[in-house]
C-alpha cells in the first residue's frame, strides 16, 4: 500500500469506525493505512465512486442524521462566531481589495464566502456544490454554482475548502485547486487534525472521513504541489473535548437507519433550547478557536500562496 501523497509504503493503523452503522453499505469495511513518513492516512479499500455518490446525494443529509441543516437557521447565521473567525484570520494574510473571483469547493450553504461577499461586495463569488437543499441557498445568495469542477474556466483568486478534502478519496483536487488559481492566489484550507497518536487511537469514530491530515502531512502536500505555506496553524476545541462532543453523537445517530429515524427533527430541538437558554453555539461562545501552536486542537487550517 502506497502513500497518497509521498508514494512511501504505509502500515495498517486501525480499523474504521463507524459513526452511523448502516453507512457501512456506502463506505464499506475498510481500513487504515499510515504513511511513517509523513504521517498521512487514509482508508483501504476506498468506496466506489457510484456508492459514495449515491451516500452524499440521498443518505448524508437526511431527516434524523448528524449533518441534516437546519436551513431557515443558516440564512440568519451566516454571521456566526466561526465564519467571523475564519475572516478575521483570512484577513491576516490577505488584502481583500485585490480579490475579484472566489471559489468555495464543497461549499455547503456558502457561509463564509457570502460574509466575505457582504463585507467586500465587489467580490464575485462561486461554488462547487451538489447537494440540493444546499443549492436552493446559494442561488439566493447570488452563488455561481458548479456541480462539476472541470467545467469551470474561471480563475480564482481565493479558493476556499472547509472541512471537503477529508471526504474525497484521493489528493487530485489539489491539482485542480492550481489550475484554477490565478497567480499570487490563495488557497485556504481545513480539515481535521488527525494525529494517530495513543489518545487519537481513542476516537469515537471517522465516517465519513476517508483521509486523514496532520501539520507534517500538510506541509509534505505543499512541497509537492510547490505552494507557499503563509500559515499552518491548529485551531478550534480540544481533542478531549471534540472526543466526548463524537462520543455523545455517536449514541445518538448509530442505529440510524433511512426510514425509520423517529426523533425530532434538530432543527426544531434547536429551536426549544435555544428559547429557554441551553442551546451554546459559537455565536455565544468568547473562546478563540484560532491557535498557532497548540496542537492538541481539533482542526488544522492552512493557507498557501499559489506562486
Amino acid at each position: 500500500m502506497r502513500c497518497l501523497i509521498c508514494n512511501n509504503k504505509t502500515t495498517f493503523l486501525d480499523k474504521y469506525k463507524f459513526n452511523v452503522k448502516s453507512d457501512v453499505e456506502y463506505l464499506g469495511d475498510n481500513d487504515i493505512y499510515q504513511c511513517k513518513d509523513c504521517n498521512f492516512s487514509f482508508c483501504h479499500p476506498m468506496p466506489k465512486k457510484i456508492k459514495l455518490d449515491q451516500f452524499y446525494q440521498k443518505i448524508y443529509r437526511s431527516y434524523g442524521r448528524p449533518h441534516e441543516y437546519d436551513l431557515v437557521d443558516i440564512r440568519k447565521n451566516y454571521k456566526s462566531f466561526k465564519n467571523l473567525d475564519y475572516l478575521n484570520y483570512l484577513e491576516k494574510f490577505i488584502n481583500f481589495n485585490e480579490i475579484s473571483q472566489l471559489f468555495d469547493f464543497g461549499s455547503g450553504t456558502g457561509c463564509l464566502g457570502y460574509l466575505i461577499k457582504t463585507n467586500y461586495e465587489k467580490i464575485l463569488i462561486n461554488s462547487a456544490e451538489s447537494d440540493n437543499n444546499c443549492k436552493k441557498i446559494l442561488q439566493e445568495r447570488n452563488y455561481k454554482n458548479y456541480e462539476n469542477i472541470v467545467e469551470i474556466k474561471e480563475k480564482f483568486d481565493l479558493i476556499i475548502s472547509l472541512h471537503s478534502l477529508e471526504h474525497l478519496t484521493d489528493l487530485n483536487i489539489i491539482n485542480n485547486f492550481k489550475n484554477l488559481a490565478k497567480k499570487n492566489s490563495y488557497i485556504f484550507l481545513e480539515v481535521p487534525n488527525c494525529e494517530f497518536n495513543l489518545s487519537f487511537k481513542s476516537r469515537p469514530y471517522d465516517s465519513p472521513h476517508l483521509m486523514f491530515f496532520t501539520k507534517e502531512s500538510l506541509q509534505k502536500i505543499a512541497k509537492k504541489y510547490s505552494l507557499e505555506i503563509l500559515n499552518l496553524s491548529y485551531c478550534s476545541i480540544p481533542l478531549e473535548e471534540n472526543f466526548k462532543n463524537m462520543s455523545n453523537a455517536k449514541k445518538k445517530y448509530e442505529n440510524w437507519k433511512k426510514g425509520k429515524f423517529k426523533d425530532f427533527p434538530k432543527s426544531l430541538i434547536r429551536k426549544i433550547l435555544k428559547k429557554i437558554g441551553i442551546f451554546k453555539t459559537y455565536e455565544n461562545s468568547s473562546k478563540k478557536i484560532y491557535q498557532e501552536s497548540d496542537k492538541n486542537l481539533s482542526n488544522l487550517r492552512v493557507l498557501f500562496k499559489v506562486k
